[in-house]
């Protein structure tokens, strides 16, 4: 069994277009973190639709539960660089939540308040 250092959890939407986007970001951090030789370290995973995606595509980075909006190559590159490998949280790239005015950890997202977990499969980060 794999024990990973870091899970990195990109949301897509289900809204037309951002799907896509969140799609090729979900890819596009599979390659870095392959030819970076990261894969033994770090998990990659997809979620079809996380109601942040606001700010999308969103990403989570795990064990900090730290979200990043607005993700593109640059700052999946900035992800892996600053976060993965240097172990700093990005300000400029985080999720600011507007009901809550200031940069937000998934926990504090006002729209994860109030669901019930149900699958627990990826929750043990």
């Amino acid at each position: 069994m794999i024990f990973y250092k870091n899970h990195i959890l990109v949301c897509g939407s289900g809204l037309e277009g951002r799907e896509e986007a969140a799609k090729q970001v979900y890819e596009t951090f599979l390659e870095e973190i392959r030819r970076r030789d990261l894969d033994h370290e770090v998990n990659v995973l997809y979620a079809d639709d996380s109601d942040a995606a606001a700010g999308g595509p969103t990403v989570v980075v795990y064990p900090e539960g730290v979200s990043y909006a607005h993700t593109d190559a640059d700052s999946i590159r900035r992800i892996i660089d600053e976060h993965i490998i240097g172990g700093h949280i990005i300000p400029d790239l985080l999720y600011a939540d507007p009901k809550l005015l200031d940069n937000a950890s998934i926990d504090r997202l006002s729209v994860f308040r109030g669901q019930e977990r149900v699958a627990l499969k990826n929750c043990g980060v």
